[in-house]
């Protein structure tokens, strides 16, 4: 219990423009590169109008860019240099490799675009509902693409790429592997049930059959990974077997 004298003071309020400067400064940290459709997944009071002059006065003044840096997105983007030298980095990487990594993101995280920044990806099923965008819900990218959903408490798995089954399998593995999720437990593909394509892909991956479907938990994946590795172990030591040399070098050049 507090003892003495307590007196309320007045309690200074932010003018609109201080909040709206701090609004701007939130989104640019969120986003990295705010437009206008990027409000929709995150709602501010008042919309975009409230926080552009607070961007444009921040771009007069050089600390953000703005240009039009995703196409699709409208003219009015504004971004954070680093943004912007990043999204550089990304694209040339991307130019020059072949391979292309793999994110598997909440479906409400900041960085997942669709269904909010852009819709939902046409699904090869027409009457298949969309994915609700919540954190329940997880989606698989690979460059900007989305190749699949899961939802762990419908047991339902969404794929707009069955080409990409096999690293879909391997993403949702170490999402499990990384205690993301307690367990994933996969019942239903798109509309129908799990089919013998997605059993081949999930196979090795740390998903064990169940009487409907896959599962796959902490252990289950670390099971998969001892033994793949013990696997890769006994191969390296085979080929490091050397046939009789007779006296000489594997590597002397005479005769």
């Amino acid at each position: 219990r507090l003892q003495g004298r307590w007196s309320l003071l007045p309690v200074a309020r932010a003018s609109d423009d201080e909040r709206s400067a701090a609004m701007a400064d939130v989104l640019l940290d969120t986003f990295g590169i705010v437009t206008r459709t990027a409000l929709q997944a995150r709602p501010v009071p008042g919309g975009f109008a409230s926080v552009y002059r607070a961007l444009a006065v921040q771009e007069e003044i050089g600390h953000v860019r703005r240009g039009w840096f995703v196409e699709g997105l409208g003219g009015a983007q504004f971004a954070l240099p680093e943004a912007v030298d990043r999204l550089r980095a990304a694209r040339e990487a991307g130019a020059g490799s072949g391979t292309r990594s793999i994110v598997t993101l909440r479906a409400n995280d900041p960085a997942q675009p669709f269904g909010a920044i852009l819709p939902w990806p046409p699904h090869a099923e027409e009457d298949m509902p969309a994915p609700r965008r919540d954190a329940a819900t997880f989606a698989v990218l690979r460059d900007g693409r989305l190749l699949a959903t899961v939802s762990p408490a419908g047991r339902r798995l969404q794929v707009w790429d069955r080409v990409a089954l096999a690293d879909i399998a391997l993403a949702l593995a170490r999402l499990v592997e990384q205690r993301r999720v307690d367990r994933l437990a996969i019942e239903h593909v798109d509309a129908g049930g799990v089919d013998a394509d997605v059993l081949a892909a999930f196979a090795d991956t740390g998903f064990v059959r169940t009487p409907r479907g896959v599962r796959a938990t902490p252990s289950t994946v670390a099971e998969v990974r001892e033994r793949l590795r013990a696997t890769a172990t006994r191969r390296a030591r085979e080929r490091d077997v050397q046939l009789p040399t007779h006296g000489r070098y594997p590597a002397d050049p005479r005769p």
